[in-house]
């Protein structure tokens, strides 16, 4: 990937290139609320599921599974964002 002519700051958005939020508070609401109702309805659903169709095993293969994608997820994009030398296609680059 050596020829391609995206490299270096070609990827990185300057300061110009960069809008600001129009309402900050407001973004962080959405954000949470996007990010946080989702995690926490899985407590009553697990309530009602308990015994019938969820075990034990399930939330350990759920831990095991959300464990091990946090952590590809974060280390893929440490290697893509802070080592160079790290190259990959263009549509995983974005």
């Amino acid at each position: 990937m050596s020829g391609s002519p995206l490299r270096g700051s070609a990827l990185q958005p300057g300061a110009h290139d960069v809008q600001p939020v129009a309402n900050e508070t407001r973004d962080r609401i959405i954000t949470g609320i996007v990010t946080g109702v989702p995690f926490f309805a899985l407590g009553p659903v697990c309530w009602q599921l308990w015994e019938n169709a969820l075990s034990w095993h399930d939330l350990l293969v759920f831990a095991i599974a959300y464990v091990a994608t946090g952590l590809g997820i974060t280390v893929g994009f440490h290697r893509l964002l802070t080592h160079r030398a790290f190259q990959t296609k263009p549509w995983v680059r974005g």
